[in-house]
């Protein structure tokens, strides 16, 4: 059961490329607050790489699993428990997890 949660919400601004090391602060920042669940903005794919995949297939080099969505509104969710449902409406985007 679960009794608390970290829910963050982080402006990557424009995936980090506006500050040198931004990306890797990304990674980092995560590592060390290990949430349970994060919604990302400015995720805009930048030469055509799947920002949220890149992310958690980064993290999972450093031991740490997550799903993650990526919806067409620049906005990126990572979890450490299963998305099963996701969807956009105009410039809402929502995700259904799966804890226990």
């Amino acid at each position: 059961m679960i009794t608390s949660s970290q829910f963050p919400s982080i402006n990557i601004w424009q995936e980090g490329n506006e500050v040198k090391g931004g990306y890797k602060g990304t990674v980092n920042a995560i590592i060390f607050t290990h949430p349970d669940l994060i919604a990302l903005s400015e995720v805009r794919n930048y030469n055509n790489v799947g920002f949220t995949k890149r992310l958690v297939k980064d993290l999972h080099k450093k031991g740490l699993i997550y799903d993650s969505y990526q919806s067409k509104n620049d906005v990126g969710i990572l979890s450490r428990y299963p998305i099963i449902k996701h969807g956009d409406f105009d410039r809402l985007t929502k995700a259904l997890i799966k804890i226990n």
